[in-house]
This record gives structure tokens, sequence and C-alpha cells, in this order.
């Protein structure tokens, strides 16, 4: 075979009649176009063009050779698109906060997996907001109202801000006031304080004005690492309930206090309006949106505090 890219440079040259227009197409000088020819003419040991001053014009063999490679490529480009376009229809190239995906998607993706198994994932973790148009992404969860233009919104998930701990650390008594707060490790979330204006010392306030040095403990840039150590039984951190309902249920994490901090923001479902017909962005939107309403009914069967577990358990 002939190097490709004398044939690119061929194909282009022999099509546009023009050294100079081939050049501009595939984004190359003329003197490099016309070097190419010449050795694919060479390689060949055939002459393709009649050269005259600028002019350029086809020979019988120029001619025949053209419409083989013209040919060529054209079998190569609709093979190559029939091959992206079809993995594009059987992937769904999916973008998530690093909380989400962690705490929410992450334990329950293989549902979606059982339910739609010809539908490959692509799972990104990306902080908001998402760019749709300089990655080829078909839907994403948005946070807090972001700019979105051009995207559909499908409200998705809310939340309240509570305070939770492993159920080892309530299981002694230990833990049953605002001020045994004090006693114990806190585990600060900086996110949620920069999007909710929410940390300790705000929270307390709101439950009542407990004073104590609430700045102490470790501070997490992510909820991820935070929640994390909570559930291995090493503090006390805040919580956005909705992200941490997997392990409530399964009582990995226990609610502390019969209060909440309701958030004004939320998690959106956002996707092109392109994509709205697409059968594998409608099949996992309309999962996360089953997913969400599975586990608000799954929170209010639960014991909402750890008192009432500790009431639960004693039975």
């Amino acid at each position: 075979m002939p190097p490709l890219t004398a044939l690119r440079a061929f194909e282009a040259a022999a099509r546009r009649l023009s050294f100079a227009r081939a050049a501009e197409e595939l984004n190359v000088t003329p003197a490099a176009i016309s070097h190419q020819v010449k050795a694919l003419e060479e390689w060949l040991g055939v002459r393709l063009f009649y050269r005259h001053n600028a002019a350029l014009r086809l020979t019988p063999s120029g001619v025949s050779y053209l419409h083989a490679v013209a040919d060529g490529f054209d079998r190569l480009s609709r093979s190559t698109e029939d091959l992206a376009v079809g993995d594009a229809h059987n992937t769904l190239s999916i973008v998530v906060p690093p909380t989400i995906a962690s705490r929410w998607l992450v334990p329950r993706l293989n549902r979606f997996r059982d339910r739609h198994p010809k539908i490959q994932l692509r799972v990104t973790i990306g902080a908001p907001p998402v760019d749709f148009s300089q990655y080829n992404f078909d839907i994403a969860v948005a946070f807090g109202g972001e700019a979105t233009p051009n995207l559909l919104r499908q409200p998705w998930l809310t939340y309240n801000i509570i305070a939770v701990c492993s159920p080892a650390l309530v299981r002694d008594g230990s833990l049953s006031s605002y001020e045994d707060l004090a006693r114990h490790s806190l585990l600060h979330d900086e996110a949620l304080k920069i999007q909710d204006r929410i940390d300790w010392k705000v929270w307390l306030d709101l439950m009542g004005g407990v004073k104590f040095d609430t700045d102490r403990g470790v501070h997490f840039s992510h909820a991820t690492h935070a929640y994390q150590m909570a559930v291995d039984g090493h503090g006390v951190t805040l919580a956005k309930d909705a992200l941490i309902a997997v392990d409530l249920s399964e009582g990995r994490l226990v609610k502390l206090f019969n209060h909440s901090v309701s958030s004004d923001l939320a998690y959106d479902i956002v996707y092109p309006e392109a994509m709205a017909a697409s059968s594998k962005v409608i099949s996992f939107r309309d999962w996360l949106l089953q997913e969400a309403a599975n586990d608000h009914k799954l929170r209010a069967q639960q014991p909402r505090t750890s008192a009432e577990l500790s009431s639960k358990e004693s039975r």
C-alpha cells in the first residue's frame, strides 16, 4: 500500500484540482501537498497530474486512480461512522459530582445495569458546571441551580442537613444531647460550608446556641471523606440526608437528635435538548427519579434518630 498521507494529499488535490485548496483542506502547506503527490507518483511509477503553471489536470491514470482512492476513503469513513454511532448508541456517558458518585450512585448502579443490560455506562466524576459543548456527555447531575443554557433540567434530589455518626458511638448513651458533642470529634465538610453556608457553629446555633469550640476536629474538602470517617466510628459529621440514604437504611450511620436544617439547594438532572428523545437518557433519568422516590419512602420507614434506634433495639 502507498503511504496514507500521500493518498490523502492526492485525493484532495485531484478532487479540487488545486494544491493550494487541498493544502487548506488538510491544514498543511501547498509545498507539502506537491511533495506528497510527487512521492506517490514515484512510488506508483505513474504520472497522475498534468502540471501547467498553476493549473492542474488529471491524467487518464489519475482519473482512474482517483475513483479507486475516493471510493476507498468513502468506505472507510462510512465504516468508521457506523462503528462510532453504534458504540455511542449503546454507551451512556454520565457526569456526576464526587459525593453523588461515591455515596449515592455507585452503591446502587448494578440495579440499573440489571434492568438495562444492553446500555454500557461511562461514568465521569466531575465538579459542576458540566460543559456539554466541550465534552461528549449524555446526561449529568447538576447542583444548586447552576446556569445550564440549552439544557433540559429535571428537579431530582432535595435534602436536609442532619447530624450523623456510627451506631457504635450512641450505644452507651454518651451522645444523647447537643452538649455531648463537645466530648466527640467533629468532622467538617468544607463544601457544605461554602454551598449551604452551614457548619457546626451555624447548625448548633439554629438548634439553640450550644457553646463550645466547634472548629476543632478534622476538616475535609469533600463530604465523601467526612462521611466515611463517620461510618468508621471516628467522629460526628453534618450530612445531606439524601446522600447517605443507603448508609442510614443499612445501619452504617444513624441520625442524631430529632432536628434537621432544610436546604434551599438541590440536585437536578440535566441533559442537552438533542438527547430529549434518546431512549438511553430517558431510561437513566427515569431510573434516577424512581430510586430517589424509593429512598424517600425508605427513610420514612427507618428509625429517625439514634434514640429511636436504641428503643427499637431494646424491644
